[in-house]
Formats: structure tokens, C-alpha cells, sequence
């Protein structure tokens, strides 16, 4: 990331695509420039995995893993088992990505463009 010139800022349009394969640090960015009404989220769902974990090592080598913080959106939202929620939702069609068609980016080109 880098800083824009405060005389210059970009205020186009901005889309951030998610699945069910976005977690942790994909879902606090798209939950943030959801929150504050920068971009329009198209896709699936996030997973829904953004816990911070804490890790102490045990007298026998072994490791002992647990949650220390929930993360929420500057809205309060808590994403943590339950994801950002796209506004725009469509799911991959595999039948067209197989042939070369990413149908959920062809969305985003299209938002973009109208």
C-alpha cells in the first residue's frame, strides 16, 4: 500500500471480490472499506476466520493456542464466524472458469463500468 497525495485522492469506484476463501487479514480490509462505504464487496461470503490467537509454549514443548481479541468493523460488526457479506453476491461459476470465463470478475468489470 502507499499514501496518495492528499491533493489528489482517488474517489473513483473501488471493488474488492471475495469467497469463502478470503480469511483473516482479506477479511478485515474488505470489512473495513465495506464499513466505511468505500467499496462495493462482490462475491461469495468470507469465511469468517479474523481471531487473533495467543501462543504459550508449555514446560513439555507442546503449544497452547487460544483466541485473545474479537475483531469487529468500525459499524461494531463482528466477522469472526460469520464473514463479510458481499453486496454484490454471485457465486464462481466452475462450468465457465473451466473454459476461462471468471464470471464473478466479470461482475466487478462491469460494475466498474457502468
Amino acid at each position: 500500500m502507499f499514501l496518495v497525495p492528499p491533493s489528489k485522492p482517488y474517489n473513483g469506484k473501488v471493488v474488492i471480490l471475495i469467497d469463502e476463501l478470503s480469511s483473516s487479514s482479506s477479511e478485515e480490509f474488505s470489512g473495513a472499506m465495506k464499513a466505511i462505504g468505500r467499496a462495493t464487496i462482490i462475491g461469495q461470503r468470507t469465511a469468517g476466520k479474523v481471531v487473533t490467537m495467543e501462543i504459550v509454549e508449555l514446560p513439555d514443548g507442546g503449544l497452547f493456542v487460544y483466541p485473545n481479541q474479537q475483531t469487529r468493523t468500525c459499524k461494531d460488526e463482528i466477522l469472526e464466524a460469520v464473514g463479510v457479506v458481499p453486496d454484490i453476491s454471485i457465486e464462481l461459476d466452475r462450468d465457465s472458469l473451466l473454459i476461462g470465463i471468471d464470471n464473478q470478475l466479470e461482475k466487478a468489470i462491469n460494475y466498474l463500468n457502468n
